[in-house]
């Protein structure tokens, strides 16, 4: 599941929401660069997310970090970094399904306190929703080392892979930069034994377009 509720208890302490921070911060800064980059501009993006353009198998690099499953027993901190192809195919029409040429992508998150690390790769959906801002979605497939050795966490049961989703919203400070923010969800779907609650991170991440 990617959400876990817990009944309070006497004395606990309370727990920060790094998860609504995360997410806070991505708003806040989108807001600012809007406010700051505002300008009467006629200028067409040339960023990498084009389906008008020969395929090139790294088109944009992403680098940052995540809050590590906040909401579940494991917590911390991730750096991140992907790469993505331009769209996997050419479409110079107009007609509405262009948008939904996807691009190939790879990556990866490291926790920075020993929990679970994984990479990831799969397809990626960039739809923008005006000059500069777009909306992301990314399926694929992980590879985690939570069951390696002595480690034993239960969040993703007893197997070393799991499926990736990925919801983003994202805001173009030019045709190359862009800083991208929203939620990816790792789970195996209930195929292995030993639960299957999944990791839930919230990210942010600057790109660049080649």
């Amino acid at each position: 599941m990617i959400w876990k509720f817990t009944g309070g208890k006497a004395g606990a302490e309370p727990r920060v929401n790094f998860g609504a921070l995360t997410l806070g911060l991505v708003f806040l800064l989108s807001v600012n660069l809007i406010a700051q980059t505002a300008r009467a501009s006629g200028t067409s993006s040339s960023d990498q997310t084009r389906v008008d353009q020969d395929f090139k198998l790294i088109g944009e690099v992403r680098l940052g970090g995540s809050a590590h499953n906040p909401t579940g027993r494991e917590h911390g901190a991730d750096i991140t970094a992907e790469i993505l192809s331009t769209p996997i195919f050419k479409s110079t029409g107009s007609d509405w399904f262009r948008w939904f040429v996807p691009r190939l992508g790879v990556g990866g998150a490291l926790n920075t306190r020993g929990r679970t690390s994984y990479v990831h790769s799969g397809l990626v959906w960039t739809i923008p929703l005006s000059d500069s801002f777009f909306i992301e979605g990314q399926f694929g497939l992980a590879l985690h080392d939570a069951k390696f050795g002595n480690r034993r966490y239960d969040n993703l049961g007893n197997c070393n892979w799991s499926f990736r989703e990925g919801a983003f919203l994202g805001y173009r400070l030019d045709s190359t930069w862009a800083i991208v923010g929203g939620v990816d969800h790792l789970s195996q779907a209930g195929l292995c034994d030993g639960g299957n609650a999944g990791l839930t991170n919230y990210r942010i991440e600057l790109s660049h377009a080649f």
